[in-house]
């Protein structure tokens, strides 16, 4: 007697696997899942076989993208509908499903009895002292720099993310994107003089930052024990991609 899913030797004494019917539950996600692509995207290739042309490979990329966008959507859906539907006979199976939400550490530092001082004593761990630049003279124009072009800002624009954290500014990418479109010969005369001199202000240096706490970690009386994202202004963000994008290119 063989059951479904186990092993089994056949005349070759080869093993095989009889296939398993999916969960009922997976099942009826799959099935309610919205604009699901076709089922083709599991029907595995011949070991070794490609994609034959570029558009097939991005129609196979977007069809498994599109695939697991539903099938997230259809499992929050569905979990959505559990919890809206508990009853004290299922309270503690919610509790167990639902992951506790954990509460962020903030810094706690020995010698440092205000926020203020806690505020003095990140900064100095992660921002060492550094001497002052020499001041800088009359600035020239740089001959042999190459001008920027609407493409390369456009370009730029379109790969900055409009849910990006701004920086002191406070102007997230979605301004830009905006602006480009309206009149892209503004961001390309703000950019042009910097590149042209080979200048990078103070103004936009300037970066907020948020500290967030590392995990696991023993004691949380150390600045040791946490890490900093810095928010650059965007402008300047931009500025670096298309500054990046040039030097890769020569890279």
């Amino acid at each position: 007697m063989v059951l479904p899913g186990s092993l089994h030797a056949d005349d070759n004494n080869r093993s095989h696997c009889a296939p398993l019917s999916p969960h009922p539950k997976v099942q009826s996600l799959v099935d309610s899942a919205p604009h699901l692509p076709s089922a083709g995207i599991y029907e595995s290739h011949p070991k070794g076989q490609k994609l034959q042309t570029p558009e097939s490979y991005i129609i196979a990329r977007q069809s498994k993208l599109g695939y697991f966008k539903s099938l997230k959507k259809a499992k929050a859906a569905y979990g959505a509908d559990f919890l809206a539907k508990a009853s004290r006979n299922n309270i503690w199976t919610v509790k167990h499903l639902v992951p506790p939400r954990k509460t962020p550490r903030f810094p706690s530092l020995p010698d440092a009895s205000s926020p203020v001082w806690i505020n003095k004593a990140l900064l100095d761990h992660f921002f060492l002292p550094k001497d002052p630049l020499p001041t800088r003279g009359r600035l020239n124009k740089n001959p042999s720099a190459t001008p920027l072009t609407s493409e390369e800002i456009k370009l730029a624009v379109s790969k900055s993310s409009p849910s990006s954290a701004p920086g002191p500014d406070g102007v997230p990418y979605s301004v830009w994107k905006k602006l480009n479109l309206v009149n892209p010969a503004i961001i390309l005369e703000l950019l042009s003089p910097l590149v042209a001199f080979g200048y990078h202000p103070p103004s936009l240096k300037t970066a907020n930052g948020v500290v967030l706490h590392k995990p696991g970690k023993a004691s949380y009386n150390s600045p040791a024990s946490f890490r900093i994202i810095l928010l650059l202004k965007t402008i300047l963000k931009i500025l670096e991609r298309i500054m990046t994008v040039r030097l890769s290119a020569i890279a």
